[in-house]
């Protein structure tokens, strides 16, 4: 039986990215690079659920969608640092959660998170 893609882990990884995107988009000097691996993280993940979606399991493009949130999983490291606390990541995600948002657009972190439509 074939492995099925772990959808509603990668939607959890991708859920703690756009919070991690949110909190360092509202820093006062936010990492680009630090946005770009996040961005990239998350189309990652976005992009491995759309192709699984579109295709049954056991099939070639289905198994190359399957080995994307592995290698997404295993450089979520790269984007958080050890020594950071969780607490402005939450405070970001719950300010998004009360309608409040932080320097970045909700268009502009739809766009990070891979998402093009609303």
């Amino acid at each position: 039986m074939p492995r099925a893609l772990p959808f509603e882990p990668a939607r959890d990884l991708l859920g703690i990215s756009a919070a991690i995107w949110a909190e360092e988009k509202g820093l006062p000097f936010p990492s680009t690079l630090r946005l770009q691996k996040i961005e990239r993280l998350a189309r990652e993940l976005t992009g491995a659920m759309a192709s699984a979606e579109q295709h049954d399991p056991g099939t070639t493009p289905y198994e190359r969608a399957l080995s994307r949130p592995d290698g997404a999983a295993f450089r979520v490291a790269d984007v958080v640092e050890v020594y950071a606390t969780l607490e402005p990541v939450l405070k970001a995600a719950s300010a998004r959660v009360r309608g409040k948002t932080s320097k970045g657009t909700e268009r502009e972190r739809r766009w990070a998170m891979g998402k093009t439509r609303g």
